[in-house]
């Protein structure tokens, strides 16, 4: 999933990405047709913990990054949704039109 490239990439580990991705409440914003509001997930690599921030909930998100002391990750998951929601249209229409 791109989401745990990224935050691999970002300095989580293996296993902090893998418990984040694998979450429900990750993987419905990534179902074919849903509509994906503005969603930002934050991560604490330190404490292995996160917290997803949907709609108007992300008026909090500056309080928590100011609690979390420059040690935060914040990955907007629209964009993500969007590119891999692209890339699987694009594989699909390649798979249909070599049929």
């Amino acid at each position: 999933m791109r989401l745990a490239k990224q935050l691999i990439d970002m300095g989580l580990s293996f296993d902090q990405a893998n418990s984040i991705v694998s979450n429900e409440e990750m993987r419905s914003f990534f179902r074919e047709g849903s509509v994906t509001p503005d969603a930002v997930v934050m991560c604490w690599p330190p404490f292995q913990e996160y917290i997803v921030f949907v709609g108007e909930e992300r008026r909090y998100l500056a309080d928590h990054l100011a609690q979390a002391n420059g040690t935060a990750l914040v990955i907007e998951l629209k964009a993500i949704a969007h590119t891999v929601t692209s890339k699987l249209k694009e594989i699909w229409n390649e798979g249909v039109s070599t049929l």
